[in-house]
């Protein structure tokens, strides 16, 4: 038996939070097992291909729904069986006889089965006739918003990452591997740390970023640039995210870092040559320290 919250979860921001803490609540209050039910891939990415960017990778929604408190998190494979199935057939299947759900929890716009036929007042119809409790959350409004992930995703998309934030509930985070660069950064006095997050990741609109960047389990502030790095190269095809972790020195090539993203200092921009560039990390670097230093921990 099992309390279950079932969603994509891309995010799991302040709406999914809300699903999954009635799921919480019910399972904690009856003694039963809460596990989140969710997909891989992402159903959307399923449907539109690699150009539909995600908040989380399956990794880093794991950690996020397991910090939530849940027991235990099923990830069906999405796929054509997967897609194909009717509305029925994935309620007694999937949520009857594999899970065995006694509890239910669904966001107000919950889709299920073929095409999305089944809605979330469907899927408690169905559930009724088995006994088993249906609840389905009504919006989350945040700033005269809908929580959404589609939301917090044109938010980052256009620099707003401290109202996705808000959104979010925490701030947005790139976790990936340190690559190799071209070092031109240690030349002019600012090491950067090329920083390489899987291709479903959803990066942010190009420009420079305050952030706090957790390197071997400290946290230290940084100055993160992502874009095609106009002064440096002029044919640049690959959008590149690389980050001076200030007052930091050390080699981390091939280590994995996180990266939380606080603010946009500002956008990109062409220099006429290399000292121009690091001036302006200099202020960079200066103004995310005035404005930060403070609340590092």
């Amino acid at each position: 038996m099992k309390a279950l919250a079932i969603g994509a979860f891309d995010g799991v921001h302040l709406g999914h939070r809300e699903v999954i803490e009635r799921a919480l609540s019910w399972g904690r209050k009856n003694s039963i097992k809460v596990s989140v039910l969710t997909f891989s891939p992402n159903p959307q990415r399923f449907f539109k291909g690699d150009e539909f960017k995600l908040l989380t990778t399956d990794e880093e929604r794991r950690e996020l729904l397991y910090q939530i408190g849940v027991d235990e998190i099923i990830e069906l494979p999405f796929d054509e069986g997967l897609a194909s199935m009717s509305p029925e057939e994935f309620f007694e299947d999937i949520l009857l006889k594999k899970l065995d759900a006694k509890f239910i929890s669904v966001g107000f716009n919950f889709s299920f089965g073929r095409e999305g036929k089944g809605k979330a007042d469907y899927l408690r119809k169905l559930a009724e006739k088995k006994g088993i409790i249906v609840e389905i959350v009504p919006p989350k409004i945040v700033m005269g918003r809908i929580v959404s992930s589609t939301t917090i995703r044109e938010l980052l998309k256009s620099g707003k990452v401290e109202e996705g934030a808000i959104l979010l509930g925490r701030n947005y985070f790139l976790t990936g591997i340190v690559g190799e660069g071209n070092r031109i950064g240690r030349r002019i006095g600012f090491p950067t740390a090329n920083l390489l997050v899987p291709p479903e990741k959803l990066i942010p609109a190009d420009g420079v970023y305050a952030t706090f960047c957790e390197v071997r389990g400290k946290k230290y502030l940084g100055a993160m640039d992502i874009g095609m790095r106009p002064t440096l190269t002029s044919d640049a095809r690959e959008k590149r995210i690389e980050i001076h972790i200030i007052d930091f020195s050390g080699e981390i090539y091939g280590e994995r870092i996180r990266v939380e993203i606080l603010r946009r200092v500002r956008g990109e921009k062409k220099f006429q040559n290399l000292d121009e560039l690091r001036e302006q990390i200099e202020r960079d670097v200066n103004w995310i320290k005035s404005h930060y230093k403070g609340i590092i921990w």
